[in-house]
């Protein structure tokens, strides 16, 4: 009898055992980040079960209150790298405490952001100085303090927006918006990581954005004036590949298969007076249009506002989007979630409405923990 006892404790204590160990070694699900521009936080999203897990506040001993523009996550040193355009900073967090780390200066006008996929390079816009601040995220150092726009387009307007950078960290492209008149083109530019030096551009329609695959072959630029959205290469001097015809189209996010590219309609612009969806898909192998998703128009969806900036998980399962800008009075914003798959691209609203900060603006996302 004593002995029968021994086994069932012993196995309960095994049983016990192995739970405890396979609960504490469980991956970490992912987790969507978002920079919340008038609130001055981070709003953190369970990617498992879409919901808010904290707030983070981003305030220190600061002159003003922040004004977080766009946020990155940086893999290789585990952080997440924030553009505060109100005190002209980049703010380093870690990404598992949430812990500010350091800051960094950078130019007045912090808006667009983007970090290499080595984790050598964050590229920040700095709109009102028309120009770049270029760190290494790894020491939160400064590379280049102020790598101004080309003079030609600087002296016609211009000023940078959107940035990216590609994996291997070879290039940067970004886009100068504000060129001329109404009728005059928006650019598309290239620089070399390497030397800051601009290496290709692209005249494209007004108010244009960048997203480019993961393998570097294809680059999309949606621009929301034109409603349009370019396809180049960024291997060919931006060579032009093709135009669909997208109305409003703004914001960029893609699978991790490449198959799919999705952009959103910010505007809510119709296209020849039929068309207004709120979130495009496109096929990067056959460059057309797969489809689109409509704006959530249920009782239960009233007041989101302006569909903005998108981010697709690691299992390019979900599509998380920003709803920026807010109304008089508003104490939150929101994000709306979508499944899609390679199967089925075109979104599909989960009913999904996760409240988080005031006027959510950036996006980015961190990969599960095993």
């Amino acid at each position: 009898m004593a002995n029968t006892q021994a086994k069932i404790i012993w196995a309960a204590a095994w049983l016990l055992a192995q739970w405890f160990v396979s609960t504490a070694w469980a991956a970490t699900p992912g987790r969507v980040v978002v920079a919340n521009r008038t609130s001055g936080t981070l709003s953190i999203i369970n990617e498992d079960n879409d919901t808010l897990i904290r707030t983070v506040s981003v305030a220190g001993k600061f002159a003003r209150p922040p004004e977080p523009m766009y946020v990155n996550y940086v893999a290789k040193h585990n952080l997440l790298i924030v553009n505060d355009r109100a005190n002209q900073q980049i703010i380093a967090l870690d990404a598992d405490s949430y812990k500010i780390l350091n800051t960094v200066k950078i130019g007045a006008g912090a808006f667009h952001m983007w970090t290499d996929g080595l984790g050598n390079q964050t590229w920040s816009v700095n709109d009102v100085d028309k120009s770049f601040t270029i760190i290494n995220p790894k020491t939160l150092t400064v590379l280049k303090a102020k790598l101004d726009i080309p003079a030609d387009l600087k002296e016609k307007g211009g000023k940078p927006h959107d940035i990216l950078l590609d994996k291997a960290g070879k290039w940067a492209i970004t886009t100068i918006v504000g060129v001329g008149g109404t009728t005059d083109p928006d650019y598309v530019v290239q620089y070399s990581t390497k030397t800051f030096k601009e290496i290709a551009r692209q005249a494209v329609g007004k108010d244009p954005h960048v997203g480019v695959l993961n393998d570097g072959k294809l680059l999309f630029v949606p621009t929301q004036n034109a409603n349009k959205v370019y396809v180049m290469d960024p291997k060919k001097n931006l060579a032009l590949l093709k135009t669909l015809e997208i109305p409003g189209a703004h914001g960029a996010a893609w699978t991790p298969s490449g198959k799919y590219f999705y952009t959103s309609n910010l505007p809510k612009a119709t296209l020849d007076g039929v068309n207004k969806d709120m979130l495009w898909a496109i096929d990067t192998k056959a460059l057309e249009v797969a489809g689109s998703a409509p704006f959530p128009s249920a009782p239960a969806d009233a007041g989101l506002q302006a569909a903005h900036n998108l981010v697709v998980n690691s299992t390019g399962t979900k599509l998380y989007l920003t709803h920026s800008g807010h109304e008089p009075g508003n104490t939150a914003g929101d994000i709306t979630v979508y499944s899609i798959s390679d199967a089925l691209p075109v979104p599909v609203y989960t009913n999904k409405r996760i409240e988080v900060g005031l006027n959510p603006f950036g996006i980015g996302y961190i990969p599960p923990k095993k």
